[in-house]
């Protein structure tokens, strides 16, 4: 886990939802007590469950997962910076999971694969030079040297 994470603002922070399966309800990760009755009790028990009971049966889901896309994704709780936070969790090997709508999805191949057709290497969701943000489509075309060149 990246305990080193900072945000430039509580603006920029974007926290996943979670559901809570046993109370039939979201938890309000805002809050000490999760919105919920005895919620101060029931982060202690959720938190206790870490690294002893396995994730898929803590009964935490993301509510997005499970009404956008009908899919039961587990999450798990991780502080940074003094915040809670509810991840998606997967398996190795399991495809990554995307809140993307499969209209955007399909745009950003059809980027990478127009570019690719036309003789430029595309990488979708590349992490830019400096690591502060992630691209949809990464295009690498001709340096300017070549590029000049080919130009005369």
């Amino acid at each position: 886990m990246d305990d080193e994470f900072q945000s430039d603002s509580d603006e920029d922070l974007f926290r996943n939802p979670v559901y809570y399966e046993p109370a039939g309800r979201n938890l309000d990760l805002d809050r000490l007590d999760l919105g919920v009755p005895q919620g101060q009790d029931l982060l202690n028990v959720l938190l206790r469950m870490r690294k002893r009971v396995p994730v898929d049966k803590r009964g935490l889901i993301c509510p997005d997962c499970r009404d956008l896309r009908g899919r039961r994704v587990h999450v798990y709780l991780v502080q940074r910076g003094g915040v809670w936070l509810a991840s998606h969790y997967r398996k190795p090997g399991d495809k990554p999971i995307s809140h993307e709508s499969d209209e955007h999805l399909a745009r950003k191949e059809r980027v990478a694969k127009d570019s690719e057709d036309h003789g430029f290497r595309a990488d979708i969701e590349s992490q830019t030079a400096d690591g502060h943000a992630r691209l949809d489509v990464r295009i690498n075309g001709a340096t300017a040297s070549s590029w000049a060149t080919s130009l005369s």
